[in-house]
Formats: structure tokens, C-alpha cells, sequence
């Protein structure tokens, strides 16, 4: 009996202990194994765990610190990525974890990022022009510019990122490059950086064609001109001199200077008359060689030298010169070879009609009888084209070192043992400016094909002179005035798309009696822009 109550006492007493021992494993448990994350002010990943039996969440405030879980049940091991401190002050937060009615806190801090203050680049050039500019920056201080001149300006605005500093820098229409320093200073300390600006001066401005006009004057004895000028006043009302406004600036269009004792060279400061149409100096005592800067006047149609004692060989690229029209060199002491791209344009035989090679006796040129080739004169014809609708914005540009044959839409074929251009198609092109007048001297080719591009301008009546032209397609561009009747002549021109221009005025009857007139009137010929059309479409 007493064993019987022993051994009841024991069952009961290990019983006790086990209920003791399952009820402690089943007691809520949320223990961090750190009190404190501490960052480097670069930022970094920092891993920390906490034992737990529940389910569990964190909470964090600051938008600089990123936990990899925010949930979960049982043990924890997160990852705290804290962002690089761009501020010179330390920061700091707390991570909390709550699980059922418990709740433990984490304290987070990072160390200050070191004052920083900096352009990344030393030096930036700007455009004569002037512009916009951003200029790389860095920086976590308070600071202020200093851009100390009149012609730089800082812009400020919303959308500009703080890792930019952007600047408007003015036009330059003095006579001399610039620069100046832009300097960043921190407002409540010693941090300073700065930026150097250099630019050069704008050559296409009235100060550069007074310049221009100032060199000539004193190159060529100005003084003792039959005509002077009186430098002292506004140039446009100098003798012989043409203006006109263009993009607000007073530029010389014309120099008439003809019979006027001029001695002396010419000046190279010539190139900066970048309007320049005209430029008259026959007879005159002028000497020296011809400048090269007369290769660089892109709208120069009229150059007359003639009547001088200008001397040497003749500078190459004169015959490359997109509109020059008239050329009169004669009776000076020129010598040497004519350049290719001379004897290459499609006016050499005009120029050559008005007494070209007639040099002073004992002067002249060694090929002023020499032909040139057929495949030159339209590889000049192709570039005239080329710099006339601004090709170095072409989307399909054209290497002009490489031979035609080579070039994007040229098509060639050997006709006669010569290489010669039969088709140039470059449609959607983003071809703009004008036709050339020298398109028309492509005498083998039988299709032009530019639709779809921003070319403007009157359509040249030369296209007349293209016997062999079976395409002519420029709709959906920006062709003005009338259609030249010559283009009536030509018999084999089946296709002419002209549709969705500016053309207006009348049709002449040379189109309207051609037989291809109801091809070209079904192909939409009468449909113009808004705005536009003919006053006698059938």
C-alpha cells in the first residue's frame, strides 16, 4: 500500500515538471542580438538578426534606410542597406520590431559626409554664338556663384538636376576672346571651386565686318582712295559698301570699290564678311596673290578682280563656292595651273567667255586649254547640290572623299567610256535649302527623286535642259513661286510629282501642252498647301 502511494507521488511529481517545462517553451520571445546599427557615411549593408517565436514586423521612417523584409515569423535575419550621407551633419532613425504586444527598438545612425564643394571639369570652351550650358557639380554645402560679368548668367530652375550648374553665356561681338572664371563659394565656410569659360569672338557680327572693312581700308592704302572712308563713322555709310539687317546685326552684303586706287593686298580678314554676295575691286593697283578667305564667302555669286596686278596661283576651292555665278580675273599676273574645281564648274565656259585666262604679257596659266572631265564636272554639280540643301544635316550624308559611286542615293553607269550620274534618289532625307541652279546640267540622268524633305525655293528653270529625265519627284516639300515652263519641253518626263508644295501663280501653257500633262495632273499636281495653288489648275 505505502508503495503504491510512493510511486502515485512520483507520477505526479514528473507530471508537474513536464506541464512546467512545455509551458516554458510556448512563452512569447522577441530578442535583438544588437541595440545599435552604425553606418558609414558612404552607406553600406549591415545584416543584424533577433530571435523570435511569433510573427513579426518592422517599422522605419527614413526614407535613407532600406530593409530588405519587412514581415516574417520566427527568427529574423534582415539586411539594412543604408544611401550615402550627402549632408555634413551625422543622421540617425530606429528600426522597431513588434510582435504581438512585445516591441524592441533598434537605433540606427551614420557618420557626416565631409563638406564637399566641386565642379568636375576645370575648363569648358563656349560657342562664339553663345549658348546654354551644364557644367558638372557636386555639392552637399550651401553655396553661392559668382559669375562676376555681364555676359554669364546662371539659370535657375526646378527641372535642373542638383548635379548640374547651367549658365546662359551671351553672344561675343567684341573683337578679341574671353574667358572668366565662375566661382562657387560655400556660404558659411572656407570651400571654394571654380570653372574657367573661354570663347572666342563672334565672326558674324558687325564688329567683324567692321573689322574686316578697318583691314582692308588699311591694307590698301585707304588714305589715298579717290573715294575714302571716314572710319570714325558707321561703316554702312561708307563708299561702295551695302548692307542689310540680319539677325539683328548690321551686315555688309556688297563692296563696290572699282577704279578707286586701291594698292596694296588683299586682307585675309575678308572671310569674316560671311554675307558677302558681291565683291567689285577691278581695276585698281591691287597685288599679291588672291587670298584664300574669298573659299570661305558661301554666299559670295560675284567676285571681280579683274584690272589688277594680283600674282601667283589661283588658291583652290574658288570654283567650290556654292553661288558664285561670275568670275573676273583677267589682266592681272596670275600663273600656274586653273584649279580642277574651276575648270569643273558648271560656269567655267561663261568665265572663260569673259576673258579668264587673258593674264599681263608675259603671265597666264599652263591649262587654260585643258578640258576637264565629264565625271568632275558633275561630281562639282553633285556638291553644289549637297552644300545647297545643307547636307551636313542630312540624315544619309555623303562622304565627298569617296567616289560617287559610293555616295547614299547616287546611282552611275559608263556611258560613252564616262562614268555618269542616272538617278539621285533621296527621299525623307531631311534635305533642306534650295535647288541649284547647276542640277540642270546632269544631262544623263532620268530621275531626281527629294520628296519628303523641307527643301525650299523657286524649282530652277534649268531642269529644262534634262532631255533624259523620265522622274521628277518633289512633293512634300517646301517649293514656292511657279513651275518654270522650260520644264514643259522635256518630252521623256513621264513621272513629275509636285504635290503638297507652295507652288501658286499660273501653269504655263508649256506644261499644259506636254504630253504627259494628264499623268501629271492625276498624280495630284494641282494639290498644294493650304494656302497655295494654282489660279488656272483644269
Amino acid at each position: 500500500m505505502k508503495t503504491i502511494r510512493l510511486f502515485t507521488g512520483l507520477l505526479f511529481i514528473v507530471s508537474a515538471i513536464c506541464i512546467s517545462c512545455q509551458d516554458d517553451e510556448t512563452l512569447p520571445l522577441l530578442e535583438p542580438k544588437v541595440s545599435q546599427l552604425d553606418f558609414k557615411a558612404e552607406g553600406e549593408e549591415i545584416y543584424f538578426q533577433f530571435d523570435c517565436n511569433l510573427h513579426w514586423k518592422l517599422e522605419c521612417d527614413a526614407d535613407w534606410l532600406h530593409l530588405s523584409a519587412k514581415r516574417g515569423t520566427g527568427k529574423g535575419i534582415v539586411a539594412a542597406t543604408c544611401e550615402k550621407n550627402q549632408l555634413t551633419v551625422p543622421r540617425s532613425t530606429e528600426i522597431k520590431i513588434f510582435a504581438e504586444d512585445k516591441t524592441e527598438t533598434i537605433k540606427v545612425t551614420q557618420a557626416s559626409a565631409n563638406s564637399v564643394l566641386h565642379f568636375k571639369t576645370t575648363t569648358t570652351t563656349v560657342k562664339a554664338e553663345g549658348e546654354i550650358i551644364d557644367i558638372p557639380f557636386e555639392s552637399n554645402v550651401a553655396f553661392t556663384l559668382d559669375t562676376k560679368v555681364s555676359w554669364i548668367e546662371r539659370m535657375v530652375s526646378a527641372d535642373i538636376p542638383d548635379t548640374l550648374i547651367r549658365l546662359r553665356v551671351f553672344p561675343n561681338y567684341t573683337l578679341s576672346d574671353r574667358q572668366e572664371f565662375v566661382v562657387a563659394s560655400e556660404t558659411d565656410g572656407i570651400l571654394k571651386d571654380s570653372i574657367k569659360l573661354q570663347q572666342t569672338f563672334c565672326i558674324n557680327s558687325s564688329a567683324t565686318d567692321s573689322l574686316a572693312l578697318t583691314a582692308l581700308y588699311t591694307s590698301t592704302g585707304g588714305n589715298q582712295w579717290i573715294h575714302s572712308w571716314d572710319i570714325n563713322q558707321p561703316f554702312n555709310t561708307w563708299y561702295g559698301i551695302t548692307t542689310a539687317v540680319i539677325d539683328g546685326q548690321i551686315r555688309v552684303t556688297a563692296i563696290g570699290l572699282w577704279e578707286n586706287n586701291l594698292t596694296g593686298n588683299l586682307p585675309e580678314e575678308l572671310s569674316y564678311l560671311s554675307e558677302l554676295t558681291s565683291f567689285h575691286v577691278g581695276d585698281n593697283h591691287l597685288d599679291g596673290p588672291v587670298p584664300l578667305c574669298f573659299t570661305q564667302l558661301k554666299r559670295l555669286e560675284l567676285l571681280a578682280l579683274q584690272g589688277n596686278n594680283l600674282e601667283g596661283n589661283l588658291p583652290a576651292g574658288l570654283g567650290n563656292l556654292p553661288v558664285l555665278s561670275a568670275l573676273y580675273l583677267d589682266n592681272n599676273r596670275l600663273t600656274g595651273e586653273i584649279p580642277e574645281d574651276i575648270l569643273g564648274n558648271s560656269h567655267w565656259s561663261d568665265w572663260k567667255t569673259s576673258n579668264f585666262c587673258q593674264q599681263q604679257e608675259g603671265y597666264g596659266f599652263t591649262n587654260c586649254d585643258q578640258g576637264v572631265s565629264i565625271e568632275t564636272v558633275e561630281k562639282n554639280i553633285l556638291i553644289a547640290f549637297y552644300e545647297s540643301t545643307n547636307g551636313n544635316s542630312w540624315n544619309q550624308k555623303w562622304d565627298l572623299d569617296a567616289p560617287v559611286s559610293e555616295w547614299y542615293g547616287v546611282t552611275t553607269e559608263t556611258i560613252d567610256g564616262h562614268l555618269r550620274v542616272t538617278e539621285l534618289r533621296l527621299w525623307e532625307n531631311n534635305l533642306s535649302g534650295e535647288f541649284p541652279s547647276e542640277l540642270g546640267d546632269l544631262s544623263e540622268c532620268r530621275m531626281i527623286h527629294v520628296g519628303g524633305n523641307q527643301i525650299s525655293g523657286e524649282l530652277p528653270g534649268s531642269l529644262g535642259k534634262m532631255q533624259k529625265l523620265e522622274m521628277l519627284a518633289i512633293q512634300n516639300n517646301l517649293f514656292s513661286g511657279s513651275i518654270p515652263a522650260e520644264i514643259g519641253g522635256l518630252s521623256n518626263l513621264v513621272n513629275f510629282y509636285i504635290d503638297n508644295n507652295q507652288f501658286s501663280g499660273i501653269i504655263p501653257d508649256e506644261i499644259l501642252n506636254n504630253p504627259n500633262w494628264g499623268a501629271w495632273r492625276d498624280s495630284g499636281f494641282c494639290n498644294q498647301k493650304a494656302g497655295f495653288g494654282f489660279s488656272n489648275c483644269p
